[in-house]
């Protein structure tokens, strides 16, 4: 009950930071004060999700609630098209499917056929209507294209030049990698040696853009089992649940499910844990969901006794 509208509350926050207190960090990319666009964008996007999943969550809600927690859903969105963060956007469809897939186990066949037909007919409607998420979108086809042509200093180019010096890296320090900031103190000497361009090194030198390449850059194959371990746990505890007898307990699992499979989109273009406050926030909805789901399983088995 208490946790009801607190992502929906967090969502409209994260509108309310980007429309009346924004930082913008360059290129039009709204932010806050406090986190950069990627991450403030996946966040936001990321509790407008769970916001709409929500819906109907533990009681069956009033108009009222059902507006608001929609209401949630649309700023979630709308701070991440604010934010330009597409690499969050990628998590959207996949999410998506998840949840139809989930939702729609009792449903007819024609509701198993006209939800994805309309998730896929929403989400055209965006790229078609937002200048935003269409100038991103097309961004990434221009970037591979001048990357091909040896113009590698774009933004995909710069995290594919990263990407290749940490495959390069990883193969060289396979099990336990270079250490905590090995990846970083390798990119003067990758530059001097033409594997990166200047501009390229000096990004590495904050992050590699990639979650799993990081970690299996810094901390070897010991390392990326870990980060797995960090999703895949959850994951599978999650997936699990989708079986109780609970519809609560169903619903949360597919909120934890669907929380943890954007985490790991979201990883796929930067770092989710290289700062406290993202890895505060991963850590602290997992053990508020897993703990709702388990208390709620327990309740049904208790009255099932």
């Amino acid at each position: 009950m208490w946790a009801d509208l607190s992502f929906t509350l967090g969502a409209l926050s994260a509108l309310a930071l980007a429309l009346f207190m924004p930082r913008d960090w360059g290129e039009g990319r709204i932010g806050s004060s406090f986190l950069n666009p990627i991450h403030f964008g996946d966040l936001a996007l990321a509790l407008g999700v769970l916001s709409a999943i929500a819906m109907n969550w533990w009681r069956k809600d009033s108009a009222l609630w059902r507006a608001l927690k929609v209401a949630g859903l649309f700023a979630g969105l709308a701070v991440s098209m604010l934010s330009g963060a597409r690499g969050g956007w990628a998590a959207i469809p996949l999410v998506a499917l998840l949840i139809v897939w989930e939702l729609g186990r009792n449903k007819s066949f024609h509701w198993k056929v006209l939800m994805p037909v309309t998730v896929a007919v929403l989400l055209g409607l965006v790229y078609g209507l937002s200048g935003t998420v269409r100038d991103r979108v097309n961004g990434v086809s221009s970037d591979l294209t001048q990357y091909t042509q040896g113009h590698r200093d774009t933004s995909v180019g710069i995290r594919l030049q990263l990407y290749e010096a940490a495959a390069t890296l990883i193969a060289e320090n396979p099990v336990l990698g270079l250490g905590g900031d090995g990846f970083r103190d390798k990119m003067t000497l990758m530059a001097k040696q033409g594997a990166l361009t200047p501009t390229a090194a000096t990004f590495g030198e904050g992050e590699v853009h990639n979650q799993f390449l990081a970690y299996m850059a810094n901390y070897g194959i010991v390392g990326g089992l870990a980060l797995l371990a960090i999703y895949v746990v959850p994951a599978v505890f999650f997936a699990a649940k989708l079986k109780s007898a609970s519809r609560t307990t169903r619903r949360t699992a597919l909120m934890g499910l669907s929380f943890v499979l954007m985490f790991f989109v979201f990883g796929l273009t930067v770092e989710t844990f290289d700062l406290k406050s993202t890895v505060s926030f991963y850590a602290t909805m997992m053990a508020v969901l897993a703990a709702i789901v388990q208390r709620t399983d327990d309740k049904i088995n208790s009255f099932e006794g």
